[in-house]
């Protein structure tokens, strides 16, 4: 059984390089839409998961994302991507007291002015 198959995956007969995939079982739509929603993959890492280009899973979200909204009744919040600064964090997680960081300085090589 190959890969494809297993995940419910399909290429059309018609499809010319490398063919459109989609996802014929409703199963397979189901699992999609659950695992982006409890992993939140990148749109990259979901291509390497179902062997298509990243704009399919981008299409496939934007649509079946919505179904399952209406199927639960609520909406689907996802979480912010990047927290840039301290603060941000602070203000979204307040039940946090301290932070620490961790770095290590390392020597950085610079050219020496030899005309002094």
């Amino acid at each position: 059984m190959s890969r494809c198959s297993r995940v419910g995956l399909t290429v059309n007969a018609n499809g010319a390089a490398g063919g459109k995939y989609r996802l014929d079982r409703v199963e397979a739509k189901r699992y999609f839409i659950l695992m982006y929603v409890k992993c939140y993959p990148t749109f990259d890492v979901a291509s390497v998961l179902y062997p298509v280009r990243r704009s399919r899973p981008h299409r496939w979200v934007q649509t079946w994302l919505r179904v399952l909204e209406q199927a639960l009744g609520y909406e689907v919040v996802l979480p912010e991507r990047r927290i840039d600064q301290i603060a941000t964090f602070f203000t979204r997680f307040p039940q946090v007291k301290d932070l620490w960081l961790d770095g290590t300085e390392r020597p950085i090589r610079r050219a020496q002015d030899t005309g002094r």
